[in-house]
């Protein structure tokens, strides 16, 4: 019931965005300004450059223009300039919006007049709740007012950050930049209650069934449910150490993530060879990675890049291993390919909209969509587990109850044996012997007697081999078989006792 009120919750939302993205991210046409072909950049590798020298630098066409609504800077690119050329005309209200808190740390905003003289109109820090200089919505998305700011066409804007990024500007009028903002933050908030949800109806079957596989599954669930809205933009809380050393407490994701694998799949029995290529990336994406940041053998920058290739091959290599174990017939494995395959697919949706390959919004938030469809089936992969492992525990309850019926059949036909069968020739034998010992007794009727008693012991001795087959055949013999030398040894030390005296 938790499970489905979370689910219709999470659709509700879904709606909701949907019917947002319609109103919201179309901006009317006679409201939108002429943004995205007209934007151009350069790269401040050291971060020195003077607002006089960009300017100079712009007028002299340095500046590269993209044809791309999206533009992409590798974290070696700490620092960048964006020469923004506005229509004559502007709205009243009108915001300019240029990215979030993952991927613009610092900013500075500077309007050029005509005779290349600026005035700053921005300044802005993501670990401060509003810009020193300038007016912004109270998104986290960064939308500044530019329409009061100067007659002139030029907007210079100087980002700072140390991680890969992308950017996409826009420019619309007060209620449609609002309606884009409110979409982009409805959608982590969505993907935030599912993931709390999910964590929630997930602990109380870890503490139902003890099952330590629910471990890994809750933390990375967990782990996704803050991360991803953190690296795009949408920051629930956040400190100076949390930016600064984000790929070293990113590595819980990785570690969890390779955990719930390998329990689940079985891995280490199911795929050896991925099991050993999987530990390795891991090792290096969540062990190695995050030593050489916290000893500051390298800079955050240098390694971005190739973390990001590397977390990119470590999601492909687990799909493709549970595609393996699926292929060798383990069943169960269908539930874990789909979900990582949902993961895989957003994320190459998201690198085609970044290089302009796809265009609709949705495309942005692909690996909300992704996720959320991991996370559920790796539930519902969690629960067919129960299941399962319910139905094996059934059937070896049901297995152990034949055993100990069979057991006490053997047990019934031995005690039948001995109470019965084995007593009648062992009382005729006690009574010829009796017979014998009588005082007077003639030579003809100890002879006769003589022969029943070889009948009877032939008898006993028969009952006694057909007892002893019927234990062999049970495998007693084997699985009792130092229980009977113990008894075999009481037996001859109480014969010698009764003997010596």
């Amino acid at each position: 019931m938790f499970l489905r009120l979370c689910l219709g919750l999470f659709s509700y939302l879904l709606f909701n965005i949907s019917t947002s993205i319609g109103k919201g991210i179309v901006i009317d046409s006679d409201e939108k300004q002429n943004i995205g072909h007209s934007v151009l950049t350069t790269v401040d590798t050291h971060g020195n450059y003077k607002v006089e020298d960009v300017i100079q630098m712009y007028r002299r066409n340095k500046f590269q223009e993209s044809n791309h609504p999206v533009f992409n800077f590798s974290a070696q690119d700490s620092v960048i300039w964006i020469g923004i050329e506005l229509e004559s005309k502007t709205f009243d209200h009108t915001y300019l919006s240029f990215g979030d808190y993952s991927n613009v740390w610092k900013a500075s905003g500077y309007i050029i007049d005509s005779l290349d003289n600026f005035h700053q109109f921005l300044e802005f820090d993501h670990l401060k709740s509003r810009p020193t200089i300038g007016k912004t919505l109270p998104y986290q998305t960064l939308a500044v007012r530019i329409d009061s700011l100067s007659t002139s066409p030029l907007i210079l804007l100087r980002i700072s950050s140390q991680s890969s990024r992308n950017y996409q500007y826009i420019i619309a009028g007060l209620a449609n930049m609002i309606d884009f903002l409110h979409t982009r933050e409805l959608l982590p908030v969505g993907f935030i209650v599912l993931m709390l949800c999910m964590f929630v109806y997930n602990s109380f079957l870890l503490i139902s069934t003890r099952d330590i596989i629910y471990i890994p599954y809750l933390i990375y669930v967990l782990y996704i449910g803050f991360a991803l809205p953190f690296h795009s933009g949408f920051v629930l809380f956040q400190n100076k150490w949390m930016w600064d050393y984000i790929m070293a407490w990113s590595s819980i994701g990785y570690w969890s993530a390779t955990a719930f694998a390998f329990l689940y799949l079985e891995m280490k029995k199911t795929a050896k060879w991925f099991y050993r290529l999987i530990t390795t990336l891991t090792l290096i994406i969540g062990l190695f990675y995050p030593f050489l940041l916290l000893t500051g053998l390298s800079a955050p920058s240098a390694l971005s890049d190739s973390l990001y290739t590397l977390s990119f091959l470590y999601n492909l290599i687990l799909l493709l291993a549970a595609i393996y174990v699926w292929t060798k017939g383990y069943f169960n494995a269908r539930f874990y390919v789909l979900g990582w395959f949902f993961v895989v697919s957003s994320m190459f949706v998201y690198i085609f909209w970044t290089n302009g390959l796809l265009t609709h919004q949705l495309s942005e938030f692909a690996v909300y969509g992704g996720f959320s469809f991991e996370a559920m089936l790796f539930a519902f992969a969690l629960g067919n587990r129960m299941n399962r492992l319910k139905k094996e525990k059934i059937a070896i309850q049901q297995e152990n109850t034949n055993l100990v019926i069979a057991q006490n059949k053997t047990l019934a036909k031995q005690a039948f044996m001995n109470s019965h069968l084995l007593r009648a020739p062992l009382t005729r034998l006690l009574g010829l012997i009796n017979l014998l010992k009588k005082e007077g007794i003639h030579y003809e009727e100890v002879n006769k007697i003589t022969d029943l008693l070889d009948k009877s012991a032939i008898e006993m001795d028969n009952i006694t081999k057909d007892i002893s087959s019927l234990l062999e055949e049970q495998g007693y013999f084997d699985q009792y078989q130092s229980e009977f030398n113990q008894i075999r040894q009481e037996i001859e030390k109480n014969s010698e006792t009764s003997n010596s005296k």
